[in-house]
């Protein structure tokens, strides 16, 4: 379910995910059952319904077929293209501060509209997520749009689940835009199959960025994102909208989870910037 981290017992996560998923599949029973209830017309049930099995219950049984443990060190190409890019700014003030002052939650997704970043899935994800959490929340997908008619079924899925006034889509983003949006975020989470780098910005891949600024990275384990990461952010193994939503409602009401995501980040960050990687390549 979750990467393999020095810094997080991801048996513990997965096993709190488990119970959150549990908690989801009950909560959607609890819902047909009175829908069918409101229902005059529909027939009794012959027998009792069978008892809720939580989701992925074989998973204590097997949980190395589930995490997948990665080097912490980048891969050498990344090592000798990110010191070139990475110069973002840090954030002055405290992210702890300002998410004990926030009410409002926001998810953040920075990259073009295209089907590999897989927009549609997070929408889903979101919409699953706010069925689960009491705290209001809003997802900002910001970039440009690569492909128009990928943009449009994003647009009608949000349209169809009622999300219009909880997403927020910005295009083509400006620098300052994106320093704001960094910056007041409470998680970045990306699902891409691929990373992108804003060239016309001059700073590293968006979740390198948010790194940078001290934001929780959530992100699906594809080769290129594993190797950007390292051992930072939290990476998911699968993009089922519901582990996904499971995972991101603990990163967001769990202050412990979120330091030491930080923590691990701050670690591979310093790894990544320039002095460091020059030193190491004896440049």
């Amino acid at each position: 379910m979750f990467r393999s981290t020095p810094l997080i017992d991801v048996e513990v996560l997965a096993e709190r995910v488990r119970i959150e998923l549990a908690l989801l599949e009950k909560s959607r029973g609890h819902c047909a059952a009175a829908g069918a209830q409101t229902d005059r017309t529909a027939e009794p049930p012959a027998a009792a319904a069978a008892p809720i099995k939580t989701p992925r219950s074989d998973f204590r049984a097997r949980p190395k077929g589930l995490i997948r443990v990665i080097p912490g060190k980048a891969q050498s190409f990344w090592c000798s293209l990110l010191p070139l890019l990475i110069e973002p700014h840090r954030s002055d003030a405290s992210p702890g501060a300002i998410f004990a002052v926030s009410r409002e939650r926001t998810l953040l997704f920075v990259g073009p509209w295209r089907e590999d970043n897989n927009q549609l899935t997070l929408v889903r994800a979101f919409s699953t997520l706010r069925g689960m959490c009491e705290t209001p929340l809003r997802l900002i997908l910001a970039g440009k749009i690569s492909s128009t008619d990928y943009f449009n079924e994003v647009q009608a899925e949000i349209h169809s689940r009622q999300l219009d006034q909880d997403v927020l889509v910005l295009k083509n983003p400006t620098p300052e835009e994106l320093d704001r949006l960094y910056r007041h975020a409470d998680l970045y989470v990306s699902l891409s199959l691929r990373e992108c780098f804003f060239s016309s910005i001059g700073s590293g891949p968006p979740p390198v960025q948010a790194m940078a600024y001290d934001l929780p990275v959530l992100a699906y384990g594809a080769k290129v994102i594993s190797s950007l990461l390292g051992s930072g952010g939290l990476i998911l193994e699968t993009r089922e909208p519901d582990v996904i939503a499971s995972a991101a409602k603990l990163v967001l009401e769990e202050p412990w989870l979120r330091r030491q995501i930080v923590h691990a980040q701050r670690c591979e960050f310093r790894r990544l910037q320039r002095l460091s990687i020059r030193k190491k390549l004896k440049v």
